[in-house]
């Protein structure tokens, strides 16, 4: 199973909602795995527990290290002179009608027509918005 992962499922239910994620890389070349049942699991590997209810065996298996990637990433960004703080204290301001309208920091303030904000499940928060507020609403 070289470049494969086996999925190991206790409720076949989650392994449906895998499958179908999977289906968003279809446009990509990626087969959809299909559903193993506890027998076919157990001839690919013996040693699984009795409690497993169901599989995939994901042929296109890939990864990426994150460091690598981060890395590979901000020197990219370097060359095209774009400028990236970390570990900075970042205060949203927004304007009359609550949109982001510059980030006031320790080392600054920074307006700009527009602003990616990528801090994972911080973003909304950074961007002055409430949990229920629908980050493209105000576009």
């Amino acid at each position: 199973m070289g470049g494969s992962s086996l999925a190991l499922f206790l409720d076949p239910s989650n392994a449906a909602h895998l499958i179908q994620d999977l289906g968003a890389l279809q446009h990509f070349g990626y087969q959809v795995p299909e559903l193993l049942e506890p027998d076919e699991v157990r001839s690919l590997e013996p040693a699984v527990s009795d409690r497993v209810a169901a599989g995939l065996l994901i042929e296109q298996e890939r990864h990426v290290r994150p460091e690598t990637l981060t890395e590979a990433l901000l020197t990219g960004l370097g060359k095209q002179g774009v400028q990236v703080r970390a570990g900075v204290d970042v205060v949203p301001r927004l304007d009359g009608k609550g949109r982001l309208e510059c980030l006031d920091w320790n080392i600054g303030r920074v307006e700009a027509d527009a602003f990616l904000i990528a801090a994972g499940v911080w973003s909304k928060k950074l961007a002055g918005l409430n949990e229920e507020e629908d980050p493209f609403g105000s576009r």
